[in-house]
């Protein structure tokens, strides 16, 4: 895994193992430009939305195969089974 700058960003996505997007997720979300931070399964439909609150604390939101993802730092609705149309691991 290499080391990544991350200057000025709002929004990360991220898609990786469980393990790897814990790891992932403690790295980022100290970086205080970061509003957003999205970790998608690779084996099944799921993600796990982080958002900035106003007093710097970080929510958690987990999305599963119907559910919606609204990324508001970019004004965008990306519904889960959009992302994991083509892939086999969102039907089984």
């Amino acid at each position: 895994m290499g080391r990544v700058s991350l200057v000025h960003t709002i929004i990360v996505v991220n898609i990786g193992s469980e393990l790897h997007n814990q790891l992932r997720t403690r790295d980022c979300t100290v970086h205080a430009s970061l509003m957003e931070y999205l970790t998608l399964a690779q084996d099944r439909s799921h993600a796990d939305h982080y958002t900035r609150q106003p007093d710097n604390s970080w929510l958690l939101r987990e999305i599963e195969a119907a559910g919606s993802i609204s990324l508001k730092c970019i004004a965008a609705e990306l519904p889960l089974d959009r992302i994991y149309e083509k892939m086999q691991c969102a039907t089984s």
